[in-house]
C-alpha cells in the first residue's frame, strides 16, 4: 500500500486505513528557515518532532522571539477587552495579507496604540472620578443645605420667643442642635461639623461606632439619597446616605476622621453661610457641565481609536498567532555543527513528498537563499502517527471520531462505520418526524446552495493574493485623485464638460496616471498657498476690528480720566490722588506704591465669552479687569475658516504670573490675541498699515483663485473621459481577478452566464481581442452543462426599457418565470392616471411626451455618444459577473 501511494501526487484515498507515512529529514539554511516553516505550515502535511527535548523553553534558540510575540498577543487581548467593553466589533478582515505586513511594523503600531489607549483611559478615569466626586458633592450641598436651612429657621423663631419673654439671664440658642441651653457667654463652646456620604448598608454601624468612640459627645444627622450614585473610588453604583456630624474638640475630630476612612465615607467641605452654599452649588454645577463635555469628547476620541484598531484587529491577531506558531516550531529544530543550518525531522504522508519539496524550493527563492534545503527520507522502526485523508463529506464525521480517540497506524478507521451508525443513533435519540424533517430540509438547502456558499468562502480568503491586486490598487488611487478634483470643482462652481468623445481606448492609462499626479500636486500647492494667504487676510481683518473696538474703549477711558483729574486738582483736598485712567476707579494711593497694569487684547467666540470671563476671574482670584465689546457682523475665524460671532476683549492684569494664566486660558478657549498700544498716534499708524496690507493680500488671493479656476477648467475639459477610463480599467481588473489560472499558468479560465442568442457576438469579440492584442493563440469558447439556476435576462427596446427598469427596482423574476413588465405596460399608465385624475396633468404629460418623441433622434444620438462606452464596458461586465 505504501508503494501505491507514493507513485503520484494525489493517489486514490483509502478511507479504511491511514495513509502511508514516512519519516523525513529537512536541512534548512538559517536565512530561509522562517519562510520554510511558514510554507510547510500552510501546506499542513508535516508533523515535526522535537529534537531538543532536554532544553527548557528559555534555553531554546527563538525564546526571545516567542516572548516578543507573547507581548504583542497581550496587547491584542487588551484591545479585544477594550473593544468588548465599548461595544465595538472587530471588522471581519477579508484580506489574507499576513505575508504582506511586517512583524516589526505591527509591533511598533501596537505599542503606539496601546500607549495612546492607556493614556486616554487614565485621563478618562481621572475625569470620571472627579465628575463622580462633584455629583456626590452636589448631593451633600443639597441635602445638608436643607438641614442647615431648617435649623436656622427654627433657631431664629426660638431666639425671638426667648427675647420676648425676658426671663432670667441671657440664653444662647444653639441653631444647629435645636436645643435650649442656658449657659454663660464666657463658657460658650463653638461646635465643629463634618459632612459627607456613607454607604447605606454601613450607616447604622457607622453611627453606632461614632457614638461609642466619642462617648456620646457627637450629634449625627443622616438623609437618604433616593437614587444610587456612582462611588468615585470603586466606580460602581451604590446606595448612600448624606451625614452631618457635629463635634467639640480636635480629639473628637481626629477620631471621626479615622472612622470615616475605615467605613469608606467620602467627606466634603461645607459652609453654614447660605450665601456661600448657593455660590458653591453654582460653581459645582458649572464644573459638572465642563467635565461632562470633556468626558464626552474623550470617549468620542477613544471610540474612533477603537474603530481604527477594529479594522485591522483580525489581520494583526492572525499575523501574531502565525508568527508565534512558526517560532515554536523553529524551537523544535536543532542546529547543525556549522550553526548555519537547522535540522528538522517529522512525519509526512508519502504522497506529499513532491508538495513538500516544492514548498522548500519556493521558500529558498522567496528568501533569496543561495543554498537550497535538503529533503531526505529516513528509515525507522518507530510507529508512525495516523493520517486519514478526508473529503467534504467525511471530514465532519472524522472530526467527531477523532474527538474520542485516534486509531493507531494502519488500524481500521472507525469513521467509515460511523458514517452509517451516527445518523442512525441520532435518529434513535430524537425519534420523531419533526426533527427529521427539519434536519432533512436544512441538509437539502446546504447541498443546493453548496457551490454559492463555497464560492463566497473562497472569495473571502485571499483577494490580496490575486493576480491583479496591484492594478486595482493603482486604479483606486487614480479614482481618489478624480474624486478630489470633483470636490474641488464643485466648491469652485466649475462644471465638468460633457465629453462627446468615446476615446477611452485611445488614451493610455499610464499617461492618465502621470497627468493626474501632476495636476493633483499643482492643485494641492495652489490650495496650500491660498489657505495661508486667506488665513493671513482673516487675521488682519480681526486685528483691524481689535484696533477699532479697543481704541474706542481706550479713547473714552483717557477722556474720562482727564476730566476726573481736572476735578481733583481743582478741589485740592487731602494728599495727591493718582487716577487709574484705564480702570475708571478712584484710588487714593502713594506714588511710590503705584502699580503698572498690563493688558491683553483679542477676540473670543461669543458663545464662550461668559465662561471665558468667569474662568479668568477664578484663575486670577478676581485680580483682573475685563471689558468686552460685541462685533455686529460675523467674522471668518483664521483657524477654522468658518464664520463665527465674536467679541473683542481687553484684560487688565498685574504681574507675570497672572499674565501666564491668562495666556493659557486664551489658548484653551480659542481666543486669538493681537498686540495693541495705548498711544492714539500709534493706533492710527497701525490701522493705516493694516489697510495697505489687506489691499495687497486681496489682490494676491484673487490672482491665485484665478489661476486655480483656469486649472480646474482645464481638468473639467477631460474630467469625464478620465473618470470613464479609470472606472472601466478598474472594472476590467476586478473581473480578471475573478478568473482562475490554468495548470500551465499561461491562460485564464472564466465561467459566466450569457444569452443563447449572444454566442456569435461573444465569439466575434474574442476573435477581435486576439487580433488587436497580437496574440498567437485564440480564446476558446465552449458551453457547459449545469443544473444551476441561471440568472434572468429580459430583452427590451426603447419603449419597454423604462417600464422594465421600474419593475426590476422591486424585484427580478426568476429564470423562465413570467415577466411582470409586460402587464405593467398597461397597468402602470392606468394607475398613474387614476392617481392624478385631472385634465391639467394629462395635457402636460402629453405635451412633454410629444416633445420627446419629436426630438428623439437628436437626443438619443447625443446620449449614445456619451454613454455607449460606459454602458457597454461597465454594465455588461457586471451582468456577466
Amino acid at each position: 500500500m505504501g508503494e501505491s501511494g507514493g507513485g503520484g501526487c494525489c493517489p486514490p484515498m483509502d478511507l479504511m486505513r491511514s495513509e502511508p507515512m514516512q519519516l523525513v529529514q529537512l536541512i534548512v539554511p538559517m536565512e530561509s528557515a522562517h519562510l520554510t516553516v511558514s510554507y510547510l505550515g500552510d501546506l499542513g502535511l508535516v508533523q515535526f518532532k522535537d529534537l531538543n527535548p532536554e532544553k527548557s523553553p528559555f534555553q531554546r534558540t527563538y525564546a526571545a522571539q516567542i516572548k516578543r510575540c507573547g507581548e504583542m498577543a497581550r496587547k491584542i487581548r487588551f484591545f479585544k477587552d477594550q473593544m468588548s467593553k465599548a461595544g465595538v466589533l472587530p471588522k471581519d478582515s477579508l484580506e489574507n495579507g499576513t505575508h504582506i505586513i511586517d512583524l516589526d511594523d505591527v509591533e511598533v503600531k501596537l505599542g503606539e496604540l496601546e500607549a495612546e489607549l492607556v493614556e486616554i483611559n487614565a485621563n478618562n478615569d481621572k475625569l470620571q472620578r472627579s465628575y463622580n466626586e462633584l455629583i456626590e458633592y452636589k448631593l451633600v450641598l443639597d441635602k445638608a443645605g436643607e438641614f442647615f436651612s431648617s435649623a436656622h429657621t427654627s433657631a431664629t423663631a426660638q431666639q425671638i420667643e426667648i427675647e420676648s419673654q425676658q426671663v432670667g439671664e441671657d440664653l444662647l440658642e444653639a441653631p444647629l442642635l435645636q436645643q435650649d441651653k442656658s449657659i454663660d457667654s464666657s463658657k460658650q463652646v463653638k461646635l465643629g461639623f463634618l459632612t459627607g456620604l456613607v454607604p447605606r448598608e454601613k450607616s447604622m454601624v457607622f453611627e453606632r461606632i461614632l457614638f461609642r468612640a466619642t462617648r456620646g459627645n457627637v450629634f449625627i444627622r443622616q438623609t437618604v439619597i433616593e437614587e444610587p450614585v456612582i462611588d468615585p473610588n470603586s466606580g460602581e453604583k451604590a446606595e448612600k446616605n448624606v451625614f452631618v456630624v457635629f463635634y467639640s474638640g480636635e480629639r473628637a475630630k481626629s477620631k471621626i476622621l479615622k472612622i470615616c476612612e475605615a467605613f469608606g465615607a467620602n467627606r466634603y467641605p461645607f459652609s453654614e453661610d447660605l450665601g456661600k452654599q448657593a455660590q458653591m452649588i453654582t460653581e459645582v454645577s458649572g464644573r459638572l457641565t465642563e467635565l461632562k463635555t470633556t468626558i464626552d469628547a474623550g470617549l468620542g476620541h477613544r471610540n474612533i481609536l477603537l474603530h481604527a484598531i477594529g479594522d485591522k484587529f483580525e489581520l494583526w491577531n492572525l499575523k501574531v498567532r502565525k508568527e508565534k506558531a512558526i517560532y515554536h516550531t523553529l524551537n523544535m529544530l536543532s542546529l547543525d555543527v556549522t550553526k548555519k543550518c537547522l535540522v528538522a525531522e517529522g512525519w509526512s504522508p508519502v504522497f506529499a513528498s513532491n508538495e513538500i519539496q516544492n514548498a522548500l524550493k519556493r521558500a529558498a527563492v522567496d528568501s533569496n537563499s543561495q543554498v537550497g534545503s535538503i529533503f531526505q527520507v529516513l528509515r525507522t522502526k518507530e510507529l508512525p502517527p495516523t493520517y486519514f485523508r478526508t473529503n467534504k463529506f467525511t471530514s465532519a464525521i472524522q472530526e467527531i471520531v477523532d474527538a474520542y480517540g485516534v486509531a493507531k497506524y494502519q488500524e481500521a478507521n472507525p469513521g467509515v462505520f460511523t458514517i452509517v451508525t451516527f445518523p442512525f443513533l441520532f435518529a434513535v435519540m430524537f425519534g420523531d418526524w419533526g426533527h427529521g424533517i427539519c434536519l432533512l430540509l436544512a441538509t437539502m438547502y446546504l447541498i443546493v446552495r453548496e457551490k454559492k456558499l463555497s464560492s463566497q468562502l473562497n472569495s473571502e480568503k485571499s483577494p490580496f493574493q490575486r493576480t491583479y491586486a496591484a492594478q486595482i490598487k493603482r486604479c483606486g488611487e487614480m479614482a481618489r485623485k478624480i474624486r478630489f478634483f470633483k470636490d474641488q470643482m464643485s466648491k469652485a462652481g466649475v462644471l465638468p464638460k460633457d465629453s462627446l468623445e468615446n476615446g477611452t481606448d485611445i488614451i493610455d492609462l499610464d499617461d492618465v496616471d502621470v497627468k493626474l499626479g501632476e495636476l493633483e500636486a499643482e492643485l494641492v500647492e495652489i490650495n496650500a498657498n491660498n489657505d495661508k494667504l486667506q488665513r493671513s487676510y482673516n487675521e488682519l481683518i480681526e486685528y483691524k476690528l481689535v484696533l477699532h473696538k479697543a481704541g474706542e474703549f481706550f479713547s473714552s477711558a483717557h477722556t474720562s480720566s482727564a476730566a476726573q483729574q481736572r476735578e481733583i486738582d481743582s478741589q485740592q483736598v487731602g494728599e495727591d490722588l493718582l487716577e487709574a485712567p484705564l480702570l475708571q476707579q478712584d484710588k487714593s494711593i502713594d506714588s511710590s506704591k503705584q502699580v503698572k497694569l498690563g493688558f491683553l487684547t483679542g477676540l473670543v467666540p461669543r458663545e464662550k465669552s461668559m465662561v471665558f470671563e468667569r474662568i479668568l476671574f477664578r484663575a486670577t482670584r478676581g485680580n483682573v479687569f475685563i471689558r468686552q465689546t460685541v462685533i455686529e457682523e460675523p467674522v471668518i475665524d483664521p483657524n477654522s475658516g468658518e464664520k463665527a460671532e465674536k467679541n473683542v476683549f481687553v484684560v487688565f492684569y498685574s504681574g507675570e504670573r497672572a499674565k501666564s494664566k491668562i495666556l493659557k486660558i486664551c489658548e484653551a478657549f480659542g481666543a486669538n490675541r493681537y498686540p495693541f498700544s495705548e498711544d492714539l498716534g500709534k493706533q492710527a499708524q497701525m490701522i493705516s498699515e493694516l489697510s495697505g496690507r489687506l489691499s495687497e493680500l486681496k489682490t494676491t488671493i484673487d490672482a491665485g483663485l484665478g489661476h486655480r479656476d483656469i486649472l480646474l477648467h482645464t481638468i473639467g475639459d477631460k474630467f469625464e473621459l478620465w473618470n470613464l477610463k479609470v472606472r472601466k480599467e478598474k472594472a476590467i481588473y476586478h473581473t480578471l481577478n475573478m478568473l482562475s489560472l490554468d495548470v500551465t499558468k499561461k491562460c485564464l479560465v472564466a465561467e459566466g452566464w450569457s444569452p443563447v442568442f449572444a454566442s456569435n457576438e461573444i465569439q466575434n469579440a474574442l476573435k477581435r481581442a486576439a487580433v488587436d492584442s497580437n496574440s498567437q493563440v485564440g480564446s476558446i469558447f465552449q458551453v457547459l452543462r449545469t443544473k444551476e439556476l441561471p440568472p434572468t435576462y429580459f430583452r427590451t427596446n426603447k419603449f419597454t426599457s423604462a417600464i422594465q427598469e421600474i419593475v426590476d427596482a422591486y424585484g427580478v423574476a426568476k429564470y423562465q418565470e413570467a415577466n411582470p413588465g409586460v402587464f405593467t405596460i398597461v397597468t402602470f399608465p392606468f394607475l398613474f392616471a387614476v392617481m392624478f385624475g385631472d385634465w391639467g396633468h394629462g395635457i402636460c404629460l402629453l405635451l412633454a411626451t410629444m416633445y420627446l418623441i419629436v426630438r428623439e433622434k437628436k437626443l438619443s444620438s447625443q446620449r449614445e455618444i456619451k454613454s455607449q462606452c460606459r454602458e457597454c464596458s461597465l454594465t455588461q461586465i457586471t451582468r456577466v459577473n
